[in-house]
């Protein structure tokens, strides 16, 4: 496995060099526990990911609003359970970018991710 800081790439929407502490693919993988898909997908940094950022509540993160309807969280309804959802969705996508701000931390998730994978889908 490439140690992920000996990779640069840019973001495809605004041009800015993607690391592990602003890579929306990586954070994804992180807040959802799922395997790294960073191969098969375009680097996005996380600020131009509004959909994603938009749930990290942070004092060291600057606030992002997704005006998409469809997206933005604010629009999710007033019922308990879109006000769970969304205060699920803040704590994955937090402790996502938090994890992320550590680059040996992040990288010792991911890798946990992909022995799961390994395990629970063989060698394929």
């Amino acid at each position: 496995m490439i140690p992920m800081n000996e990779i640069v790439e840019h973001c495809d929407k605004c041009g800015t060099e993607v690391s592990v502490k602003n890579d929306a693919v990586t954070m994804h993988s992180i807040a959802w526990d799922e395997p790294y898909s960073g191969l098969l997908s375009y680097r996005r940094c996380i600020n131009c990911s509004p959909s994603r950022a938009q749930h990290i509540v942070h004092e060291g993160f600057e606030p992002i609003v997704d005006d998409r309807p469809e997206y933005d969280k604010r629009l999710f309804g007033d019922q308990e359970e879109d006000k769970k959802k969304i205060e699920m969705f803040e704590r994955r996508w937090t402790s996502a970018w938090l994890m992320c701000q550590d680059e040996e931390i992040a990288e010792a998730y991911l890798a946990k991710l992909f022995v799961i994978k390994k395990c629970n889908w063989g060698d394929e």
